[in-house]
């Protein structure tokens, strides 16, 4: 008998510190865990090489493309995150879905190129009035290049 309350006080005490530690769990508190879990499933799109991506929370905000770049706008969550591409190069695509946008502010004739899985070209863009914007169904999008060549 006092094997067996000296191992419940034991338990009792064990339980005591972990919901003094971590707190009680609740049947909210697991959903939450849970939906949390949801949200970050999804990683968000990256390029190689890298471009450093700024994210808007509004899909209806507009964004606009500084001079000399090259950008596209990726939807994510409840906003897009937008790349701004300076140098001329090849961009590998990873995580990019949903319809967005590509943008050309480039000066000299220089253009923005995107492919699909296939290597075959899919739009062209420059800094010309009837070229500088595309909508875009990134998903079968497999990787931009930004180049000193015009659109043919």
């Amino acid at each position: 008998m006092r094997r067996l309350l000296s191992t419940t006080v034991r338990l009792a005490l064990s339980l005591a510190l972990l919901v003094a530690v971590f707190g009680p769990v609740t049947s909210s508190s697991a959903s939450t865990t849970r939906d949390a879990r949801a949200v970050i499933a999804a990683p968000p799109p990256t390029t190689s090489p890298w471009v450093q991506p700024k994210y808007i929370r509004r899909l209806d905000e507009e964004f606009g493309c500084p001079p000399s770049h090259a950008c596209a706008g990726v939807p994510y969550g409840d906003g897009y995150y937008v790349f701004e591409f300076l140098n001329y190069g090849t961009y590998y695509l990873s995580n990019w879905f949903g319809e967005g946008d590509l943008m050309d502010s480039q000066t000299g004739g220089a253009s923005s190129r995107i492919y699909n899985g296939s290597g075959s070209q899919v739009v062209c863009t420059q800094n010309t009035p009837e070229a500088y914007f595309a909508y875009v169904n990134w998903t079968p999008i497999w990787k931009i290049k930004v180049t000193a060549a015009s659109c043919p």
